[in-house]
Protein backbone atom coordinates (compact mmCIF):
# COMPACT_ATOMS: atom_id res chain seq x y z
CA UNK A 1 0.00 0.00 0.00
CA UNK A 2 0.97 3.64 -0.60
CA UNK A 3 2.42 5.41 2.51
CA UNK A 4 1.76 8.91 3.36
CA UNK A 5 3.20 10.69 6.12
CA UNK A 6 1.01 13.22 8.55
CA UNK A 7 2.71 16.76 8.85
CA UNK A 8 2.79 15.55 12.87
CA UNK A 9 4.11 12.38 12.28
CA UNK A 10 6.98 13.82 10.49
CA UNK A 11 6.99 16.73 12.92
CA UNK A 12 7.71 14.01 15.87
CA UNK A 13 10.55 11.71 13.93
CA UNK A 14 12.38 14.89 13.30
CA UNK A 15 12.35 16.25 16.78
CA UNK A 16 13.10 13.03 18.32
CA UNK A 17 15.92 12.35 16.09
CA UNK A 18 17.56 15.66 16.85
CA UNK A 19 17.65 14.84 20.49
CA UNK A 20 19.19 12.10 19.72
CA UNK A 21 21.68 13.31 17.52
CA UNK A 22 22.85 15.80 20.09
CA UNK A 23 23.76 13.17 22.20
CA UNK A 24 24.99 10.35 19.62
CA UNK A 25 24.85 11.17 15.54
CA UNK A 26 25.34 7.44 15.27
CA UNK A 27 22.18 6.67 17.50
CA UNK A 28 20.13 8.98 15.51
CA UNK A 29 21.00 7.26 12.04
CA UNK A 30 20.04 3.67 13.53
CA UNK A 31 16.78 5.49 14.51
CA UNK A 32 15.79 6.51 11.75
CA UNK A 33 16.57 4.00 9.36
CA UNK A 34 14.71 1.47 11.93
CA UNK A 35 11.52 3.53 11.64
CA UNK A 36 11.82 3.69 8.12
CA UNK A 37 11.95 0.34 8.04
CA UNK A 38 9.36 -0.62 9.79
CA UNK A 39 7.12 1.97 8.10
CA UNK A 40 8.33 -0.09 5.05
CA UNK A 41 6.62 -3.17 6.60
CA UNK A 42 3.63 -1.99 7.35
CA UNK A 43 3.21 -0.64 3.66
CA UNK A 44 3.53 -4.22 2.40
CA UNK A 45 1.60 -5.78 5.71
CA UNK A 46 -0.50 -2.70 7.14
CA UNK A 47 -2.18 -5.22 9.49
CA UNK A 48 0.75 -6.07 10.99
CA UNK A 49 0.39 -3.59 14.18
CA UNK A 50 -1.54 -4.68 16.76
CA UNK A 51 -4.77 -2.50 17.44
CA UNK A 52 -4.13 1.03 18.70
CA UNK A 53 -5.52 2.61 21.84
CA UNK A 54 -7.39 5.33 20.16
CA UNK A 55 -10.40 3.90 17.63
CA UNK A 56 -9.51 2.92 14.16
CA UNK A 57 -5.43 2.93 14.71
CA UNK A 58 -2.78 -0.15 14.38
CA UNK A 59 0.43 0.49 16.33
CA UNK A 60 3.77 -0.95 15.38
CA UNK A 61 6.62 -0.79 17.96
CA UNK A 62 9.76 -0.27 16.02
CA UNK A 63 12.06 -3.20 16.95
CA UNK A 64 15.47 -2.34 19.10
CA UNK A 65 13.74 1.31 20.04
CA UNK A 66 11.24 2.63 22.41
CA UNK A 67 9.41 4.47 19.28
CA UNK A 68 5.90 3.43 18.28
CA UNK A 69 4.23 4.18 15.13
CA UNK A 70 0.73 4.76 14.98
CA UNK A 71 -1.24 4.45 11.72
CA UNK A 72 -4.22 4.00 10.16
CA UNK A 73 -5.32 1.50 7.16
CA UNK A 74 -7.47 3.69 4.79
CA UNK A 75 -8.94 2.22 1.45
CA UNK A 76 -5.53 2.34 -0.62
CA UNK A 77 -3.51 4.15 1.45
CA UNK A 78 -1.91 4.06 5.19
CA UNK A 79 -1.73 7.07 7.25
CA UNK A 80 1.12 7.32 9.24
CA UNK A 81 -0.27 10.02 12.15
CA UNK A 82 2.67 10.09 14.92
CA UNK A 83 5.74 8.41 16.34
CA UNK A 84 5.52 8.36 19.70
CA UNK A 85 8.15 7.22 22.34
CA UNK A 86 6.57 4.48 24.55
CA UNK A 87 6.82 6.32 27.55
CA UNK A 88 5.75 9.41 26.86
CA UNK A 89 2.28 10.99 27.43
CA UNK A 90 0.24 9.73 24.64
CA UNK A 91 -2.65 12.22 22.95
CA UNK A 92 -5.72 12.09 23.89
CA UNK A 93 -7.80 10.36 20.80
Amino acid sequence: MRVEWLPEATRNLTAQLEWIAERDPWAAIDVGDAVHAAVGRIADHPAIGRPGRVADTRELVVVGTPYVVVYRIERTVVLVLRILHGAQRWPPA
